[in-house]
C-alpha cells in the first residue's frame, strides 16, 4: 500500500514550489526595505547624535514597528513601546535585587515584566516585547543604562510611527480596489467566454469559462482581506484619515461584487451542463452574457461611476438565464 504525506506536509511542499516562494518574496519585499531603512535610520540616530553604543534596541523597534501588516502598525508600534518601557525596567529592578545569575533571576524577571505590562497592555506583542526586554537586560548588561535602552526604543519606536504614520502608508483606496478590479476582471473574461461558447454551442469554451468564473470567487477571500485592511489603513494613519471618505464611497459602489461573481458562476456553470448534454443554449443566452460583461468591465474602470447599480444590473440579468427549479 502506498503511503501518502500528512496533509502538513503536503500543504509545506507546496508552498515551497518555486512560484509561491517567488510570489512571498515578492510581497515581503517592500517591508523588508522599508524596516531596513527604518532601522539604518534608528541606528545612527541613536548611535550618531544620540552617541549610544551599539544601539540595538533602536533597531529592534523599528523592525518591530514596521514588520506588522498595513493598518497594523501603529498598534505595534505602542504595544512595543509598552513592553520594552516596562521589561527594561523589570529587568532593572530584579539586577538591583542582587539575585544570583541563571534561571531564577531570569524566572522572576519575566514574570514581573508581564504583570506590570498586563496593568496597561495585554496583546500578545506588549507581553512578549516585555518578557524579551528584560531578558536582555540581564544578559548584556553592558549595553547600557535604563536611560539609554529606553531612549533607544523610543528612538525606533517614533522613527517606525514615522515611516507607518507618513512616509510608508499606502493608499487604502489602491489596496481596496486592486482586487476587486482583479475579481471583476476574471468575471467579465468568463462571461464572454460564456457567450462565446453559448454562440458556437462549444462545451470546451464552457468549461473554461467554468474555470475563469472559479478563479474570480477565489478571489472574493483578497477583497474581503482587502476590505479590512483598508479601514484600518484610514482610520489608524494620518495619510489614511484623507482618504477615509473615498474608502467608504468605493466600499460602496464595489457592493455588488460577491453578488455578480456568484451569479457568473451559476450562469456558466448551468451553460456547461447544457451543452455537455448535449442541449443547445437559448439563442437569447449570448447577448445577456455580453452586456452583463460590458456593465462589469465599465464597473471595473469607471472609478466615479454607480458601480453598485451596473453589479447589480448585471448580477439580476444572469440570475434571468438560469433555469427556474
Amino acid at each position: 500500500m502506498r503511503a501518502t504525506a500528512p496533509p502538513l506536509v503536503r500543504r509545506t511542499a507546496l508552498q515551497a514550489r518555486p512560484a509561491p516562494v517567488a510570489h512571498r518574496v515578492r510581497a515581503t519585499l517592500p517591508t523588508a526595505l522599508q524596516c531596513g531603512l527604518a532601522t539604518g535610520a534608528s541606528w545612527w540616530v541613536a548611535g550618531g547624535p544620540l552617541g549610544h553604543p551599539d544601539p540595538v534596541f533602536a533597531g529592534t523597534a523599528a523592525v518591530v514597528c514596521l514588520a506588522a501588516g498595513a493598518g497594523g502598525r501603529a498598534r505595534q508600534a505602542v504595544d512595543l513601546l509598552a513592553g520594552v518601557f516596562v521589561g527594561v525596567l523589570a529587568g532593572q529592578l530584579v539586577r538591583a535585587l542582587g539575585l544570583d545569575p541563571g534561571a531564577g533571576q531570569s524566572l522572576v524577571a519575566v514574570v514581573l515584566a508581564l504583570l506590570a505590562v498586563s496593568l496597561v497592555d495585554t496583546r500578545p506583542l506588549a507581553l512578549i516585547q516585555a518578557g524579551s526586554s528584560a531578558l536582555f537586560v540581564l544578559a548584556l548588561p553592558a549595553a547600557g543604562t535604563p536611560v539609554t535602552r529606553l531612549s533607544d526604543a523610543a528612538v525606533g519606536g517614533v522613527l517606525g510611527l514615522l515611516c507607518s504614520q507618513v512616509l510608508f502608508t499606502p493608499d487604502p483606496v489602491r489596496l481596496l480596489t486592486a482586487p476587486a478590479h482583479a475579481v471583476l476582471g476574471d468575471v467579465a473574461a468568463a462571461l464572454r467566454a460564456g457567450a462565446r461558447a453559448a454562440r458556437e454551442q462549444d462545451g470546451a469554451r464552457a468549461a473554461a469559462a467554468v474555470g475563469l468564473a472559479h478563479r474570480a470567487c477565489a478571489g472574493l477571500g483578497q477583497v474581503a482581506t482587502a476590505r479590512g485592511t483598508a479601514r484600518d489603513v484610514s482610520a489608524r494613519t494620518l495619510r489614511g484619515r484623507r482618504r477615509a471618505d473615498a474608502v467608504r464611497a468605493h466600499e460602496e459602489r464595489l457592493d455588488g461584487v460577491e453578488e455578480v461573481a456568484a451569479a457568473t458562476v451559476l450562469a456558466v456553470s448551468d451553460l456547461g451542463r447544457s451543452l455537455d448534454a448535449g442541449s443547445r443554449a437559448d439563442p437569447a443566452v449570448p447577448a445577456v452574457l455580453e452586456r452583463a460583461a460590458d456593465d462589469v468591465d465599465a464597473a471595473a474602470r469607471d472609478d466615479a461611476g454607480d458601480h453598485r447599480a451596473r453589479l447589480r444590473a448585471a448580477a439580476d440579468a444572469l440570475c434571468g438565464v438560469l433555469p427556474r427549479s
